[in-house]
């Protein structure tokens, strides 16, 4: 019997059903949660007494093996081809795609979740992406950004996992 449970496999993805490919160590699922913090009083000085819950961000970060057209796609994905400007003035959810990571069968991961599919995804305004053109491998590093949506029963969620 295990000391404990825990939880490894691999996952593949799909942005706009087209495969991200092999990636170097996995995805790396970030939160960050927003707040208006109460910290400056005549009585406590600047001591955070108290917040209030102003929402939340949700991320993910990759980086790809393969320079395929899943990864160009993706660095690509706010102009619509690399080394183009774009269309100026579209709102990000007009260019968010569907990512969906699903789980390798076999592995401890393959229920704790099956699938996260996040319907609103888009390269992250901070994302960056390098491109090498070196005689080393072509890595493309990708941050995407979840937009929250209306999952149906007046319930705003970012992904779903199954």
């Amino acid at each position: 019997m295990a000391l404990g449970v825990f939880i490894a496999g691999r996952y593949s993805s799909t942005l706009n059903s087209v495969s991200l490919g092999i990636m170097r160590e996995g995805y790396e699922l970030s939160m960050e949660p927003h707040h208006q913090l109460i910290n400056r009083s005549d009585a406590f000085g600047d001591t955070l007494i108290e917040t209030i819950l102003r929402g939340a961000d949700w991320a993910l970060q990759c980086d790809a093996l393969e320079y395929t057209t899943g990864p160009k796609n993706a660095i690509s994905q706010v102009t619509g081809t690399l080394g183009t400007l774009g269309v100026i003035g579209r709102l990000g959810s007009d260019v968010a795609q569907s990512l969906v990571l699903t789980s390798t069968a076999g592995t401890p991961a393959a229920t704790s979740p099956i699938s996260l599919t996040a319907l609103k995804t888009m390269l992250a305004p901070n994302a960056n992406p390098r491109l090498k053109f070196t005689s080393e491998l072509r890595e493309v590093p990708m941050r995407f950004v979840f937009f929250p949506f209306d999952a149906g029963a007046g319930v705003i969620t970012f992904f779903t996992m199954t």
